[in-house]
C-alpha cells in the first residue's frame, strides 16, 4: 500500500490496499465498502486488529481529545470493584469515570495521589501526546460477543483453563506525536479482556521512538520526564509499573515481553494484587525501595518499648510478589540501633532484601515510693531499744531500676536506745541514666507484747442448769502473773460468759500502753450433778404367735436432761425386748442415767394377747355329708340328723364348737339336702366357721301301668315318629313316696311302623329312683300312591330341512309310601316316536297302589318349526385410512344372501355402518339377520378393519444448554427433556409412543435420537444435542496445620509446605499458593492461602496455616553462673548478714522476656544457712533456662537463756511438778535446752540447773529458782440418800460422811476437811419439800476448794403422804394415809370431801363425803381400778377452794 504499513493478518498478503495515505486525514478518505473492510492497521505481531476495517472508531485530529465509552457488561478489578464507563484520553491513558483534566506534565512515577488517583487508571505511555499537528490517528471499539482467539494465550499465560471473554475493549494510538517541536511517532494499544469473573489487560507496542514531550522536559521527544507505562489503583492503594516491575524503558519497551510475544505485556486485575503471567522464564528478583531508618522514638509511659508501625516497602515483579517476610516484631525495645530486614520472594523464590535501623529512647525517670514513716519495733518483750530496718523503700521504672542510695539519716541495721523520729534521704536511678530522690521518716515504737499466765478452775453446775454463771473475781482467781516490757501496770481484761458443764477455754487478753496485748487461756471444768427426766410409752400389746407366745419388741421412753442429749434408758426390771412370752401382763422398768452417773426409772406393761383365728374342719367331702342307711325312716320320706365331730386346731387350744346354722343335730327332716354351719372358739374369743351340705338320699322307685294305644300314619308316609302324646295316652297307673310328680319318658326316636309295635315307658322320681312298663302301638296306612308325569310340556322341533317333528313322552313315574312296585298305564294322546306335523296334543296316565288308593296324571305335547334362516356374509372385510388429516375412510359393499327350511326370508342390517358410511381407523362390525314366518332369525357377521398408512411428525431442537451436576463429571438425564428438546409432535390418529435414551451425560456434545410412533407402528425420527457445560467450582484442601523451629542463631525459622490439593466433579488443572514460597519465615502464625482450579476454569480457595516456633533456650552471657557458694558471718545479734556478689546474665536468639532474679538482691540481707538463689530467664516462646547459686551465711553467737525467778502450778493430780523448760533467746533459733535435775520439783522453791544448745551448735549455761505452787481444788464425789422421817417431829439427822462416797486430791487430804453449807437436819417442818440438796466443800493443805452437792430424800413412812403438793407423785400400793398440815383454814373441826379423778383430773368417784378432819390426816383405800396414774382431791365444805392434790400411782393390781 502507500503507507507501507498494510497488511491482511494471516495471511500476510498485500494486494491492492487503497489506504490512506500517510499524511492524509481520515475524514478527507472517501472508499467504497469492500475495499474498506480490506484495511486493517497491524502495526506488529502483538497488536490486536485495529483501524477502521476492523470496526474502530477514529477519534479527530484534536489535541486533548477524551472520549467516554460504555462497555457491553461491567467488568471486575480489585476483587470487590467494577467498571463499565470508561473515559479514553489522547494522553495514552483510560481511566473509569470521567477524565481529569490533563496536568500538562507528566508524574515522576506511580503510585498516583490527588487528581489522577483514580480507581482505575490504565496507562500504557501517560505523556503529552498532540495529534492536532495532523499525525497519527486514536482508534477504540468494544466487543461483547462470546469468545475471541486471544482467549486461549491468555489461559496459558496465566496457568487457567476456560476462560472466554465477552467484554472487550481495544484502543491504539497509531504513530501518535508529541507536543513541542519534533516529528516522532510512538504506536502502542490498550487490549481488555474480561467476562463476570476475570479482567485481562495486555499494553502492546510498536514503534516507541520519543520519551517525553516539551512540556515534560523533552527535547524532540527525547529526555525530560519520560512517559509513565503502567496501571495505578486508587490513592496510593497499588500499582503496577513496566519502569519498576518490568525494568523496561521507553526505549526497550517495544522489544521487551512479559508473555514471549514482543512488545506485548499482560496483566490480570482482577484480584487486589496485580498478577503477572510468568510462563517466560524469571531470572529477576523483586523490586523495592526500603523504607527509612527510625529515629528519636521514645517509649510509652510505664512501658520499656514501644509501638513502631513501619511502611511496607515499594514492591513489585514481573511474576508477582507472592510473599514477604520483615525481621522484626512489635513492640520495639529500649535500643539505639536495632535492625529490621525485609525480605521479598516471587512466585519463583527469588529473592531480595534490605535493612533498617530503629531508635527507641527512655526518657522516662524511675518511681521511688518512700513510705510516710518507717517504724521500728521491739523484738525483745524484757527490753525498751529499736533496730532501724530500712527495707521497706518501694522502687520502679519502666526499664528496671538499677542503683539506690541511701544520701542520709539512720542508716539500716543500727539500734536506736531513744524513741523518736528520724529524717532519711534515698535516690534511685535506672539504665537510661533518669534519676529521682525521696524523703521519710523512721519512727521508734514499743511493739512487744506483755506477758501472762493463767491457772485452771473446777466449778460445779447448780441443780436447775447446766451452767454456771461467770464468777466476778476470776481474773484474780486464775491469773498467776501479768508483765509488760515498758508498760508496770498492763490492763488485764476477760468476756464473762456463762459457763457450760464440761471444759471451758476462757481467754484472758492483758493490753499495755502502745496497745500491744496477749492472752492466755483458763480451763474451766463445770461438773452436773441433776438426775435425767424419763417417760415410759404407753402400755403396749402384743399379738401371740403360732406358739401361743409373742416376741416382746419394747418401744424406747422418751428422756430429757438439763445437760446431755441423745441419752438412752436400759430395763431395769421386766422381760427385756425381745423376749419370748406367753399371754398376759409383764410390768417393765426403766432406768437411764446421764454423763455425770446421775440415774431416773419409769414404769409401763407389755400385754401379750391371743388374736389368732382357730381352724375348723367340718365332716364329709367336698363339703356334703351324706346320711347313714340306718338313719332313714323306711317307707317314708324322713331323715334323722346325725353329725360327726368336726376336726378343729388352735395355737392356744381350749375350742368350744357350736352350731350355728341348719337343722339341730339329732331332729328329723324331710329326705333332701341341708346347709349347716358349725363355730369353733378358741379361749381368746376368736373363732372360725365351717359350712357343708348334709344329705338324705331317697331310694325308693316310683310304681306305674301302661295301655295298648293305636295311630294312623301321616300322608305319603308309611312310618310314624313316636307321638309326643304317647305317654299321657298309654299310663293308667302311676305313684312315689315322696316325689308326686315323678319324672316319665319314652324313646321319642322310635319310628313306628304298620300294625303292632312295643315301646317302653320310664319313670324316675325326684331322688333318680326309676322304673318301666311297656305298650302295645299298632300304625295304620292311609295315603294314595303318587303318580308322577315330566313336568314341563314335550315341545320338539321340526326336523332340519322338513316342517314334520317326532318327539318322546319320557319317563312316568309312580310311588306309593308303603309298595315299591306299582306301574303307570297311558288311556289317551299320542303315542312316543309317531311321526307328527306341527301342533299341540295330550297324553293321559292312571296309577292304583294295593290299598285301592288312586292317581293319575296328564302330558302336554307340542311339535314347533324352531330351525332359523341362513343368512351368508363374509367374514371379514378391510379398507385403508390415506389421508394426513383424518383417521379413517368411507366403506362400500353388498347385502349377503338368506334361506329358511319352511319360509322365504329378506336379509336386513341389524347393526354397524351401512355401505357407503365414513368408518374411523380401526375395527368395526356389521351384522346381518332373516326373520321367517313363526320368528326364527337368523344371523351373521362381518368384521369391518380401517387401517392407519400415515406416518407421524417430530422436530427436535438443534442444542440444549445443560448445567453438569456438582457430585460428578456430567449431568442426569433430564426429566423435562421432551418440555426443552421436543416441538411439533403430530399424528393423523395420534402419537401412542415417544422413545429415546436417557444415558447419563458427559462435559460437552450428548446426541439424543427421538422416535415417535403411532398406534398403527408407523414412525419418525429425529436427533438433538444435549450440551452440559461444567460450572462447578472444585472443592480445594490445603495441607495441614504445620510447626517448624527457628535457627539457633536467628529467630527465624526455614518453612516449606506441600501444594495444595482439590477434588472436582471433573478434573483438577492447577494447585497452587498463591502467597507462599518455601524459605524462612520469622516466629509467629502465618497464614498461607491457595487456589485449585479445574479443566473447566472453575476455582476454588483454601488456607492453611504455619507457625515458627522458636524452641532454644537461652544461654548464660557474659557473666557466668557461680560455681561455689558465696559465704559471710551472720551480722551481731541477727541471724543474717549482708552479701555482695555479681548476677549473672543471658542471651537468646529471639530475646529474653522473663529475667526474673528470686532471692535477695546483691547486697542485700541473707539469712544463716544455705539461701538457695536462682536466676530464671525465658523468652516469648517459653523456653526457659537458669542459674542455681548458693549464699552461705554461718552463724557462730551463742543463745541467751532466761534464768530469772520463775513460779510454776502443778499439773492435774499431781502434788509436784516436772521441771518448766525456760526462755531462750538466739539469734537464729534454739535446737536444745537441758538440765540436770532429776525428778520432780516439791512444792515450795527450787533451784534448777540449765544448758541451752542453738540450731548451729553454739551453747550457754544458768541457774534457775523455781517455786512450785499447788492450784488443784480437792475432787469430792457426793451420793444422794434417802432418809426416813422420825416422829413425832418428822425429821431425821445424817452424818456428813454419809453424804460423799469419795474423797480424792492431788496432795493428801483428811475427811475432817468436809464442810456442809446447813445444817444436816431434815424434815418436812424445815424444807417443805421430799428432797434437800447439800453442798459439801473439802479444802486442801494449799487452801484449795472442791465442791459437790448431795440430794437428801425425805421418804414416807410406811404408806404416808405428808402435805402433798400439785403435780407431785407417790409411789404408794392400795391403801397408804395423807397427811395434811400446812393448808390455810384447816382444822380438826372441819368437815371434807374426798374424791378419785383420773390423771387428766376427770371425776371418778368420791372416797369419801363429810370426813371430819379430826386429826388432820385421812387413811385412804382405793379399789375396782386398775394400774396407772390418778389424783386424790380434797375441798373443804363450805367453801369453793379446792385444796392441793396429790397424783399417785397405782402398781399393786387391784
Amino acid at each position: 500500500g502507500q503507507s507501507g504499513r498494510c497488511f491482511l493478518n494471516p495471511p500476510c498478503v498485500c494486494f491492492l490496499c487503497p489506504c490512506p495515505p500517510k499524511k492524509m486525514k481520515a475524514s478527507k478518505i472517501v472508499l467504497s465498502a469492500v475495499l474498506l473492510a480490506l484495511c486493517v492497521g497491524i502495526s506488529e505481531q502483538a497488536f490486536a486488529p485495529f483501524g477502521l476495517a476492523a470496526g474502530d472508531s477514529a477519534a479527530p485530529f484534536v489535541d486533548e481529545f477524551n472520549v467516554a465509552v460504555t462497555l457491553p457488561r461491567p467488568a471486575v478489578f480489585r476483587s470487590v470493584q467494577s467498571f463499565q464507563d470508561v473515559s479514553i484520553n489522547m494522553n495514552g491513558y483510560v481511566v473509569n469515570g470521567t477524565v481529569p483534566t490533563y496536568p500538562g506534565t507528566t508524574p515522576r512515577n506511580l503510585p498516583f495521589t490527588g487528581a489522577l488517583a483514580y480507581d482505575l487508571f490504565l496507562a500504557p505511555f501517560l505523556a503529552n501526546v498532540d495529534n492536532a499537528k495532523g499525525g497519527g490517528n486514536l482508534f477504540y471499539r468494544v466487543e461483547g460477543s462470546t469468545g475471541d482467539s486471544f482467549d486461549s494465550t491468555l489461559n496459558t499465560l496465566f496457568s487457567r483453563t476456560g476462560f472466554v471473554s465477552n467484554n472487550r475493549l481495544f484502543v491504539t494510538w497509531d504513530k501518535v506525536n508529541h507536543q513541542g517541536t519534533g516529528t516522532k511517532e510512538n504506536t502502542f494499544q490498550i487490549a481488555l479482556y474480561a467476562n463476570a469473573t476475570t479482567t485481562y489487560v495486555c499494553y502492546n507496542y510498536g514503534a516507541m521512538t520519543w520519551e517525553a514531550a516539551n512540556t515534560e522536559g523533552g527535547s524532540n521527544g527525547l529526555g525530560g520526564s519520560p512517559g509513565i507505562m503502567g496501571i495505578n489503583y486508587g490513592n496510593d492503594q497499588g500499582f503496577f509499573s513496566l519502569t519498576r516491575n518490568g525494568a523496561v524503558s521507553v526505549a526497550t519497551v517495544a522489544g521487551a515481553s512479559n508473555t514471549g510475544v514482543t512488545g506485548q505485556y499482560c496483566t490480570d486485575i482482577t484480584g487486589a494484587n496485580i498478577v503477572l503471567p510468568c510462563s517466560v522464564a524469571d531470572r529477576a528478583p523483586p523490586t523495592f525501595v526500603c523504607p527509612t531508618n527510625v529515629t528519636g522514638i521514645t517509649t510509652a509511659f510505664n512501658r520499656c518499648d514501644a509501638d513502631i508501625t513501619i511502611a511496607q516497602p515499594a514492591f513489585n515483579d514481573n511474576c508477582g510478589v507472592v510473599a514477604y517476610r520483615t525481621g522484626y516484631t512489635t513492640p520495639f525495645p529500649v535500643s539505639r540501633n536495632e535492625e529490621v530486614q525485609f525480605t521479598y520472594a516471587d512466585t519463583n523464590r527469588r529473592t531480595a532484601s534490605c535493612v533498617i535501623t530503629i531508635e527507641v529512647l527512655d526518657i522516662f525517670d524511675p518511681v521511688l515510693t518512700c513510705p510516710e514513716t518507717l517504724t521500728a519495733g521491739t523484738p525483745d518483750p524484757t527490753q525498751c531499744r529499736f533496730l532501724a530496718s530500712l527495707n521497706d523503700i518501694v522502687t520502679s521504672d519502666n526499664c528496671g531500676v538499677t542503683i539506690i542510695t541511701q544520701l542520709s539519716g539512720v542508716q539500716n541495721g543500727t539500734f536506736i536506745e531513744t524513741p523518736g523520729t528520724y529524717g532519711i534521704t534515698f535516690e534511685v536511678s535506672d539504665n537510661s541514666g533518669n534519676s529521682v530522690p525521696c524523703s521519710t521518716s523512721f519512727v521508734t515504737q514499743d511493739t512487744a507484747a506483755p506477758l501472762i499466765d493463767c491457772a485452771p478452775l473446777i466449778l460445779n453446775a447448780p441443780v436447775d442448769s447446766c451452767s454456771v454463771p461467770f464468777p466476778s473475781n476470776f481474773i484474780s482467781t486464775v491469773v498467776t502473773r501479768v508483765q509488760d516490757n515498758c508498760d508496770p501496770l498492763p490492763n488485764v481484761t476477760v468476756v464473762a460468759r456463762p459457763l457450760p458443764k464440761g471444759t471451758n477455754f476462757v481467754d484472758i487478753t492483758t493490753k499495755d500502753a502502745t496497745g500491744n496485748q496477749a492472752v492466755c487461756t483458763s480451763v474451766v471444768t463445770v461438773d452436773d450433778r441433776t438426775a435425767p427426766v424419763i417417760t415410759c410409752p404407753a402400755n403396749q400389746l402384743f399379738v401371740a404367735d403360732a406358739s401361743c407366745k409373742a416376741t416382746l419388741n419394747l418401744a424406747s421412753p422418751t428422756i430429757s436432761d438439763n445437760c446431755d442429749s441423745g441419752l438412752s434408758a436400759t430395763i431395769f426390771s421386766g422381760p427385756a425386748s425381745g423376749t419370748l412370752a406367753g399371754l398376759g401382763t409383764y410390768p417393765v422398768t426403766y432406768l437411764v442415767s446421764d454423763s455425770s452417773a446421775n440415774s431416773n426409772t419409769c414404769r409401763f406393761n407389755a400385754t401379750v394377747e391371743d388374736r389368732t383365728v382357730p381352724t375348723i374342719t367340718c365332716p364329709g367331702t367336698g363339703g356334703v355329708y351324706t346320711a347313714l342307711d340306718s338313719d332313714i325312716t323306711q317307707g317314708t320320706c324322713r331323715v334323722k340328723v346325725n353329725i360327726p365331730t368336726p376336726v378343729t386346731s388352735d395355737n392356744c387350744g381350749g375350742i368350744v364348737i357350736t352350731q350355728t346354722a341348719g337343722p339341730a343335730n339329732g331332729t328329723s327332716v324331710v329326705l333332701g339336702s341341708y346347709s349347716i354351719t358349725l363355730r369353733a372358739t378358741d379361749i381368746g374369743k376368736n373363732f372360725a366357721e365351717c359350712t357343708f351340705t348334709f344329705v338324705a338320699p331317697d331310694k325308693t322307685a316310683p310304681a306305674t301301668i301302661c295301655n295298648a294305644v293305636s295311630y294312623d300314619a301321616p300322608p305319603n308316609e308309611c312310618t310314624l315318629p313316636l307321638p309326643r302324646l304317647f305317654i299321657s295316652d298309654s299310663i293308667s297307673f302311676l305313684r312315689d313316696n315322696c316325689d308326686p310328680a315323678p319324672t316319665s319318658s319314652a324313646d321319642f326316636g322310635t319310628i313306628l311302623e304298620l300294625n303292632e309295635n312295643f315301646v317302653d315307658i320310664e319313670f324316675i322320681d325326684a331322688s333318680g329312683n326309676e322304673d318301666f312298663c311297656t305298650s302295645v302301638v299298632t300304625l295304620f296306612d292311609v295315603t294314595a300312591p303318587v303318580i308322577d308325569c315330566p313336568p314341563e310340556p314335550v315341545e320338539v322341533s321340526t326336523l332340519p330341512g322338513t316342517c314334520d317333528g317326532i318327539f318322546d313322552l319320557g319317563e312316568v313315574t309312580v310311588f306309593d309310601n308303603c309298595d315299591e312296585n306299582i306301574s303307570a298305564i297311558q288311556t289317551s294322546g299320542p303315542q312316543s316316536g309317531e311321526n307328527t306335523g306341527r301342533g299341540e296334543f295330550t297324553a293321559v296316565f292312571n296309577a292304583t297302589d294295593p290299598s285301592g288308593n288312586t292317581a293319575s296324571c296328564t302330558i302336554a305335547v307340542s311339535v314347533l318349526d324352531l330351525e332359523k334362516p341362513i343368512v351368508d356374509c363374509p367374514t371379514t372385510l378391510s379398507f385403508q385410512s390415506t389421508s394426513a388429516n383424518s383417521c379413517g375412510t368411507n366403506i362400500n359393499y353388498p347385502l349377503p344372501d338368506s334361506t329358511d327350511n319352511c319360509d322365504d326370508v329378506t336379509t336386513q342390517i341389524s347393526t354397524g355402518p351401512a355401505s357407503g358410511a365414513f368408518v374411523a381407523v380401526g375395527t368395526a362390525t356389521i351384522n346381518f339377520f332373516a326373520t321367517d314366518t313363526t320368528s326364527n332369525t337368523g344371523t351373521c357377521s362381518t368384521a369391518v378393519t380401517v387401517t392407519d398408512a400415515s406416518n407421524p411428525r417430530v422436530t427436535c431442537a438443534t442444542k440444549v444448554d445443560i448445567d453438569a451436576s456438582s457430585s460428578f463429571c456430567g449431568a442426569n438425564f433430564p426429566a423435562n427433556f421432551e418440555d426443552i428438546a421436543l416441538s411439533d409432535i403430530d399424528d393423523n390418529c395420534g402419537v401412542t409412543d415417544i422413545s429415546y435414551s436417557t444415558p447419563t451425560l458427559n462435559v460437552g456434545d450428548n446426541f439424543i435420537t427421538v422416535t415417535v410412533t403411532d398406534a398403527a407402528g408407523n414412525s419418525a425420527s429425529c436427533t438433538t444435542n444435549l450440551f452440559v457445560t461444567d460450572n462447578t467450582d472444585p472443592d480445594a484442601t490445603c495441607p495441614p496445620t504445620a510447626t517448624f523451629y527457628t535457627k539457633s542463631t536467628s529467630c527465624d525459622g526455614p518453612v516449606t509446605l506441600s501444594n495444595p490439593t482439590g477434588t472436582d466433579n471433573c478434573a483438577i488443572d492447577s494447585a497452587v499458593f498463591i502467597d507462599f514460597i518455601d524459605g524462612d519465615y520469622e516466629v509467629g502464625s502465618h497464614t498461607a492461602n491457595g487456589l485449585v482450579t479445574d479443566t473447566s476454569g472453575n476455582t476454588d480457595s483454601c488456607s492453611t496455616s504455619f507457625t515458627v516456633v522458636d524452641d532454644d533456650s537461652p544461654v548464660t552471657d557474659t557473666v557466668p553462673c557461680p560455681s561455689a557458694p558465696i559465704t559471710a558471718l551472720a551480722a551481731t545479734g541477727k541471724c543474717s548478714a549482708n552479701v555482695t556478689f555479681p548476677l549473672p546474665n543471658f542471651k537468646d536468639n529471639c530475646g529474653l522476656t522473663v529475667n526474673n532474679y528470686n532471692s535477695t538482691a546483691p547486697g542485700g540481707t541473707f539469712p544463716v544457712g544455705t539461701t538457695y538463689a536462682r536466676v530464671n530467664v525465658a523468652d516469648a516462646a517459653g523456653n526457659t533456662n537458669a542459674c542455681n547459686f548458693q549464699v552461705l551465711v554461718q552463724d557462730k553467737q551463742a543463745p541467751v537463756i532466761n534464768c530469772s525467778a520463775q513460779n510454776i502450778v502443778t499439773a492435774p493430780n499431781q502434788c509436784s511438778s516436772p521441771p518448766v523448760t525456760p526462755p531462750v533467746t538466739d539469734n537464729c533459733g534454739v535446737s536444745t535446752i537441758t538440765t540436770s535435775f532429776v525428778g520432780s520439783l516439791a512444792i515450795g522453791l527450787n533451784s534448777v540447773p540449765w544448758t541451752s544448745t542453738d540450731i548451729y551448735g553454739n551453747t550457754a549455761t544458768c541457774n534457775k529458782p523455781v517455786t512450785v505452787l499447788d492450784n488443784q481444788p480437792p475432787t469430792i464425789v457426793c451420793k444422794n440418800i434417802t432418809v426416813p422421817l422420825v416422829s413425832p417431829n418428822f425429821a431425821s439427822t445424817v452424818p456428813i460422811g454419809s453424804l460423799f462416797s469419795s474423797l480424792t486430791d492431788n496432795c493428801p487430804i483428811a475427811a475432817q476437811n468436809v464442810v456442809a453449807n446447813r445444817t444436816l437436819l431434815f424434815g418436812y417442818d424445815d424444807t417443805n419439800t421430799p428432797a434437800t440438796f447439800v453442798r459439801l466443800t473439802a479444802t486442801d493443805a494449799s487452801g484449795n476448794n472442791g465442791t459437790c452437792v448431795s440430794r437428801v430424800t425425805v421418804s414416807l413412812s410406811g404408806s404416808v403422804i405428808t402435805d402433798p403438793t400439785n403435780g407431785s407423785v407417790r409411789f404408794i400400793g392400795q391403801s397408804f394415809t395423807i397427811r395434811w398440815f400446812k393448808l390455810p383454814g384447816l382444822s380438826p373441826s372441819r368437815r371434807v370431801d374426798i374424791w378419785l379423778a383420773n390423771n387428766k383430773g376427770v371425776f371418778l368417784k368420791y372416797l369419801v363425803r363429810n370426813y371430819l378432819f379430826s386429826n388432820l390426816q385421812y387413811a385412804v383405800t382405793v379399789t375396782g381400778v386398775t394400774s396407772g396414774f390418778y389424783q386424790i382431791h380434797m375441798i373443804l365444805q363450805g367453801s369453793a377452794t379446792e385444796v392441793p392434790f396429790v397424783t399417785i400411782e397405782l402398781r399393786n393390781r387391784i
